[in-house]
């Protein structure tokens, strides 16, 4: 199984994108070192896809793209993950101690939904051995925030 990576370096002290990162995640260790680089304070967050995912119908006409899609990012000392595939745009819900994160594209991870870096790394790893929504944590859906899965 394999993970499509990809996440841009900031600038320091700077919003402005300098370079975009794409990385390919095959074994548990290859997950720990990407999760080691999305930690530093000049990476933003990252979009993984999954390569045994099938592909759907892009908006823009002959472009295919991933029907899923697993943003995740480390901030703060919490890991953030948000979930987008048929029937789901989710989050994972964690420490209720955590604080709201904002992505680089202005995309709010609720307060509450900041993951352990160790629950994190399973999640994901997870996600690299299944291709599916990681069953390990519960899941909120943003359309209607009430409804929680427990899977």
């Amino acid at each position: 199984m394999t993970i499509r990576a990809k996440h841009f370096e900031l600038e320091p002290d700077s919003t402005v994108t300098e370079n975009l990162r794409e990385s390919t995640l095959v074994t548990d260790s290859e997950v720990e070192t990407f999760l080691a680089e999305l930690s530093d304070p000049n990476a933003n967050e990252a979009i993984l896809t999954h390569d045994s995912r099938p592909m759907k119908q892009h908006p823009r006409p002959g472009r295919l793209t991933p029907d899923h899609s697993l943003k995740i990012a480390v901030a703060g000392g919490y890991g953030y993950a948000e979930y987008t595939g048929p029937g789901h745009w989710c989050q994972a819900v964690g420490d209720p101690a955590s604080p709201e994160y904002h992505t680089s594209r202005s995309h709010t991870m609720r307060a509450g939904n900041g993951l352990s870096f160790p629950t994190l790394t399973r999640l994901v790893t997870e996600f690299l051995e299944t291709g599916e929504l990681p069953q390990l944590v519960t899941w909120r859906e943003q359309v209607n925030p009430s409804v929680v899965h427990s899977l």
